[in-house]
């Protein structure tokens, strides 16, 4: 009786994860929800009063500077509506600095005396010393700043979120450089929404 051979299956790889067609259905959706937006208002801010105006008015401005929304204080009228939080932490930095140097002088002096029967020597010294000192005092304010922002449609669906983070630079103040951070965030997503694979 002949051994009966048996058929083997070679193993088949893994199929890698393939989102399904309502995740697709959805990211397309939200990218063409975010293209139709063209009139948007910044709402107010929560967190630190001051601070959250601040980075208001300078989100209003930067948004402004791209040319592609419209403005408006009416957010019944807008498209879509930014909302968020702002907050600001300000910290004293104190450094202390003691420079010294020390220095001194001395002089002397000898004296002498002979004679046939002998002599004698004498001599004497002084010296003057001191140690001067001057303590130097700085100090500097630093700054940690963060924002989150949204970008909510009046049925309440967010079309775009981040957060920034920001310490101020030698030109901005943190106010102004999180809400310039911020746009660029929203146009990068806006320009790559308006590329051919994203139709």
């Amino acid at each position: 009786m002949e051994p009966t051979a048996r058929a083997q299956t070679a193993p088949t790889a893994a199929a890698a994860p393939v989102a399904s067609s309502a995740e697709q259905f959805q990211a397309g959706s939200d990218l063409k929800q975010l293209l139709a937006v063209k009139r948007v208002c910044v709402a107010k801010l929560n967190g630190d009063e001051r601070f959250a105006a601040q980075v208001q008015d300078m989100l209003i401005s930067s948004l402004f500077t791209t040319k592609h929304f419209t403005l408006t204080d009416n957010c019944d009228r807008a498209d879509a509506t930014f909302k968020g939080t702002a907050a600001e932490n300000r910290e004293r930095l104190s450094r202390l600095e003691d420079e010294g140097i020390g220095f001194g002088k001395s002089a002397g002096a000898v004296s002498g005396s002979w004679n046939r029967s002998g002599g004698s020597v004498s001599g004497g010294s002084a010296g003057v010393a001191g140690l001067a000192s001057e303590t130097l005092a700085s100090s500097s304010d630093k700054s940690n700043a963060a924002v989150a922002l949204r970008l909510v449609t009046k049925d309440g669906d967010v079309l775009w979120a981040t957060t920034e983070e920001s310490t101020g630079n030698r030109i901005k103040g943190p106010a102004a450089d999180l809400a310039d951070r911020a746009v660029r965030s929203l146009m990068r997503e806006i320009e790559k929404a308006s590329a051919p694979a994203a139709q």
